[in-house]
């Protein structure tokens, strides 16, 4: 007790009553750096080797209590050492860092921090929702109302540049106001992160050419000589390591490239019936996709993981003409269906996605593409 009661006397305890308002503000300038550096310090690698130094100064602070001044004479001894080591092991960073202070970066990003506490409500309040479904890219053909996740592959990585986020030092500048398209959120959970896009549109700018933009101050509004850009909590794309997620099928169209996805599935779809060798001919299929909407290919796309695909060619062949409908829609030339148009095409892609189904309750059989009740086999409609 009267060692943990002298380290109070000689290293905590003070007069409230000496204290001067210089003192408050120094210790008001220190806690406000402090704790902004440790946020950049959880935006950083530095995060979990800091919680390591922090628990071995712990320990330090302990011997010193317990006046345990072998280990106290240890720590003394390395420290230079360590400052050092720690110097060196930190050095990305803390360059980082300085180049950031010099162009403002560092409080423009510490001005954020709000923004990207509101991104990550809007995903517990959307993304993680109760009622929330998602499905995956090959089902974008639905056209439902629900968020798709689209895994990443080797042709198509559109965010590739974020792998090496981290060492890019080039800065965002006036020159390069009428380029900007988005804006990118890192989110950081315990020692993994995620990236979330949030696309700037046309209603997010407000142009000074065409607007006057004043900032209340005080009792009075003055103009401001610059260009503003609305920052929202939405979350367009989640970013993972291998996938995205996203409900903005139109913008990932529009601007990263996912009709070549699309294309590349619809492909693989046809190379898929070319092996099952179960149709006379690709011709109609290929002239299928190649229509310039995206419709036609995203129907293949969704075929693509049928298991009408994993079927054997003569168990297929077998039931197909045994079925009421199909034995009558195909026309069937000893082991393969004749197409001949790519109104036959459509009706086979349409069999791969088993988008016919018969109604357990009327008997009836339905498009579960569009609910419309089909007519009898071989009527018109």
């Amino acid at each position: 007790m009267e060692a943990i009661r002298g380290f109070y006397e000689n290293y905590i305890r003070w007069s409230a009553a000496s204290m001067t308002l210089s003192d408050v503000l120094e210790i008001a300038i220190f806690t406000y750096f402090i704790y902004h550096i440790i946020l950049w310090i959880k935006q950083s690698k530095a995060w979990i080797l800091l919680k390591g130094a922090a628990a071995i100064f712990a320990m330090y602070i302990l011997a010193v209590i317990l006046q345990l001044n072998n280990i106290v004479m240890v720590f003394n001894r390395i420290a230079p050492y360590v400052a050092t080591a720690l110097l060196v092991i930190f050095q990305p960073e803390i360059r980082r860092a300085l180049e950031q202070l010099g162009t403002n970066h560092l409080f423009e990003l510490f001005s954020l921090s709000s923004t990207k506490d509101k991104v990550a409500g809007f995903i517990n309040c959307t993304y993680l929702a109760d009622d929330a479904e998602f499905d995956t890219s090959e089902n974008i053909a639905d056209n439902k109302k629900e968020f798709y996740e689209i895994s990443l592959i080797e042709n198509y990585r559109p965010f590739i540049f974020l792998d090496d986020a981290e060492k890019r030092t080039e800065y965002y500048s006036e020159s390069d106001r009428n380029k900007l398209s988005g804006f990118l959120f890192r989110i950081n959970l315990n020692d993994k992160y995620f990236w979330v896009y949030q696309h700037i549109y046309s209603v997010s700018r407000i142009d000074r050419s065409k607007n006057v933009i004043a900032l209340f101050v005080g009792d009075t509004y003055d103009e401001i000589d610059s260009d503003i850009v609305q920052i929202d909590s939405r979350a367009d794309v989640i970013i993972f390591s291998s996938s995205v997620v996203t409900a903005k099928m139109d913008l990932m169209q529009r601007f990263f490239g996912f009709e070549q996805y699309i294309r590349a599935g619809a492909q693989k779809t046809i190379e898929i019936i070319r092996d099952l060798d179960i149709v006379d001919s690709l011709e109609k299929f290929v002239a299928f996709e190649n229509k310039s909407k995206l419709t036609n290919a995203k129907k293949l796309l969704k075929a693509k993981n049928s298991p009408v695909l994993q079927m054997k060619k003569n168990d297929l062949l077998e039931n197909l003409k045994k079925h009421s409908r199909y034995k009558t829609m195909f026309k069937f030339e000893e082991d393969h269906i004749v197409i001949s148009s790519q109104k036959e095409a459509a009706a086979f892609i349409k069999m791969l996605n088993d988008d016919i189904v018969r109604s357990e309750l009327t008997g009836k059989e339905y498009d579960s593409s569009s609910k419309m009740l089909l007519g009898p086999v071989g009527a018109s409609h």
